[in-house]
């Protein structure tokens, strides 16, 4: 993995291998640590709301709007019921 010589030590070939492949591997660990704290904090994934028909409109509407500009990673389903 490494080489020592006067001028100091190096990688040998199979270190400068294993350190570009370990290098990969800790990059896809920390892109899925993020991805389970974004989910954690409710940026990732899904809100399921139960409505009446008749409140799909006005406010309502106006308020999921805002939250999906301001929550694209969380997909919205809306599930219409009756009173």
């Amino acid at each position: 993995m490494f080489r020592r010589d006067q001028k100091g030590v190096h990688l040998t070939q199979a270190g400068e291998n294993f350190l570009k492949e370990a290098t990969l591997g800790v990059n896809q660990l920390h892109r899925a640590i993020q991805l389970a704290s974004a989910r954690h904090r409710g940026e990732h994934g899904e809100l399921n709301i139960g409505i009446l028909v008749s409140l799909a409109s006005g406010f309502l509407h106006l308020t999921l709007k805002q939250f999906r500009e301001r929550n694209p990673g969380v997909k919205v389903i809306l599930h219409e019921g009756a009173a």
